[in-house]
């Protein structure tokens, strides 16, 4: 850094460009490049890339197995090399606090034990290949509403027991310009959003006109209603010409937002419900596939409400009664209302699970593969039931977060308050099915070791996730918190012990007063099971003395 100038140091702290650092040739420092993340490699958007699309954060943390995630991280990793990337901005790890937030699909758990190790395995994946891998975003960034602008207000302990030179733009014009060839006869639609000024043309007539516009919240570019719509009707295999051109506005400041997007939706025949029933009548077992995407989960803004929409829950009902054999498949990133299962006998949930969804829906669906993810997170049966329903500033006024609800998230408000949920923190269902026998839990020296023996009892191979949670006497504690877990498969009839190491941290609290983490006074009780409210056996652990001192 010595050798460095002044000049150098301030170009370094500025980038060259949105995605890169200069090169300093007088220290032999070539300039890094950065791409977003965390669901694949997404370069700088100068040059197509080639890159996997991996499963959305929710669902990495549904596999509760790290090993996975680290192979898939150390693929991300091979595939920034592959394109000149040196730093992935990946991966995501807020807490899920509200059911509500619209990034929730980014993110891991309700749970920082189990976003945790995710994190520490996505990371260990991606820096095997020489690649940077950068933990975001700030701690308590939970929302999207007002993301830039609140400030948040919570206590040190649940926040520690909870988180681990261009040309200017107004010079810019942007011009889309595409063949467009429609599928069937209709009326097809177009959405534009843009921070500026466009014009949609199709077929040589102008569709849509936005007259210039500036707006600094650049997060409503991503909402679901656009500023125009254009509507126009093609012919069926005849191509038309498209061509969408974008001239950015700027404010009074001179500051603008360089994005533009753009929606389109086909025809749709009136009698699609009565046709999905009509096949669903003639079939041995008929499949509804129901769910969210970007139009109601997204950066940019928060979700309005937990239900699935309105024409999917009609569709599941219609289809149901038509067939009483009926699997529903819901893709979204994280929890939905699911006040409508009793009517199927079978739902499979798939987060939002990347290129290869086909390939393996089909494999479980045909039970050629186990549906193995456990839950990373709490199912609400009522939207009232979630320990924060709402994800923006509760004092609008002050445009504040306050977090009274301290360290109960997720299982632990569920736990107690003695609230039913739909379905449970580490819930989830395979092909076969197990035994939990002999818990035997001792201490040894600082460390407290734990052993369970689990058995296949189904008549097939499958997968069972054996998690461990700590218990507390103490009212101002969750009776119950996530310690450590193991993904294990087994043979039917196959049966093995599984260990479990928990230092004093797993039994520790953080103390504001002395600003270390401190052992919590009196008997906690152990436990392992296949959820946080199946917890098969149960053992007490006699009082622990000392203090964790957790700094280096």
């Amino acid at each position: 850094m010595e050798r460095l100038t002044l000049e150098e140091k301030v170009a370094l702290l500025s980038g060259r460009d949105k995605w890169s650092l200069p090169a300093v040739p007088a220290i032999g420092l070539e300039s890094i490049v950065m791409s977003d993340g965390p669901t694949g490699v997404k370069g700088d958007g100068s040059v197509p890339i080639r890159s996997p699309l991996i499963p959305c954060g929710t669902a990495l943390a549904a596999s509760w197995n790290s090993d996975l995630v680290e192979a898939i991280g150390s693929l991300l990793g091979e595939t920034a090399r592959a394109n000149g990337v040196h730093v992935l901005l990946a991966p995501a790890t807020n807490m899920i606090r509200s059911p509500l937030d619209g990034r929730n699909f980014e993110y891991y758990s309700e749970d920082p034990l189990l976003a945790g190790k995710v994190t520490c395995a996505y990371v260990r994946g991606v820096q095997s290949a020489g690649v940077a891998a950068t933990v975001k975003h700030f701690v308590c960034n939970d929302a999207e509403t007002h993301r830039f602008d609140g400030n948040v207000v919570v206590d040190e302990q649940p926040l520690r027991d909870k988180t681990v030179g261009d040309r200017p733009l107004r010079e810019l014009i942007v011009r889309l310009s595409a063949t467009l060839t429609p599928a069937v006869d209709g009326e097809y639609v177009f959405g534009v959003d843009c921070s500026g000024a466009g014009t949609l043309q199709i077929d040589g007539r102008e569709v849509l006109v936005l007259a210039p516009e500036h707006d600094l919240d650049w997060s409503a570019l991503f909402r679901v209603n656009p500023r125009g719509v254009g509507r126009v009707t093609l012919e069926g295999e005849r191509p038309v010409e498209f061509e969408l051109e974008f001239r950015p506005q700027p404010d009074s400041k001179g500051d603008q937002i360089g994005l533009v997007t753009l929606r389109a939706f086909p025809p749709a025949p009136a009698d699609l419900r009565e046709r999905a029933v009509h096949a669903a009548a003639g079939a041995d077992v008929a499949v509804v596939i129901a769910g969210l995407g970007e139009e109601f989960e997204s950066e940019g803004f928060d979700r309005s409400s937990l239900e699935l929409p309105a024409e999917q829950l009609e569709l599941i009902s219609a289809v149901a009664a038509a067939n009483p054999a009926t699997v529903v498949v819901v893709s979204a990133g994280a929890q939905v209302l699911m006040d409508w299962v009793e009517q199927v006998p079978s739902v499979l949930l798939v987060w939002y699970p990347g290129q290869e969804f086909g390939d393996a829906l089909g494999e479980v669906l045909l039970g050629r593969a186990e549906p193995g993810g456990r839950l990373p997170m709490t199912f609400p049966a009522r939207p009232e039931d979630a320990p924060v329903l709402e994800p923006g500033p509760d004092d609008a006024v002050a445009n504040e977060w306050h977090y009274r609800e301290g360290l109960f998230v997720g299982y632990r408000h569920y736990d107690r308050h003695r609230l039913t949920p739909a379905y449970c923190f580490g819930h989830g269902l395979g092909y076969t099915t197990f035994d939990y026998e002999d818990l035997r839990v001792e201490r040894q020296g600082d460390l407290v070791e734990a052993a369970v023996r689990v058995r296949n009892t189904g008549s097939r191979r499958g997968k069972t996730v054996v998690q461990l949670y700590v218990g507390s006497e103490h009212a101002d504690r969750p009776p119950w918190e996530l310690r450590d877990f193991r993904s294990i498969v087994l043979d039917a009839g196959a049966e093995e012990d599984v260990r479990f190491t928990l230092t004093e941290r797993a039994f520790s609290e953080w103390n504001s007063q002395l600003g270390d983490w401190t052992i919590i006074p009196g008997a906690h009780k152990v436990a392992v099971g296949t959820s946080s409210r199946d917890l098969h056996l149960t053992t007490t652990l006699a009082y622990l003395t000392g203090r964790t001192a957790m700094r280096a």
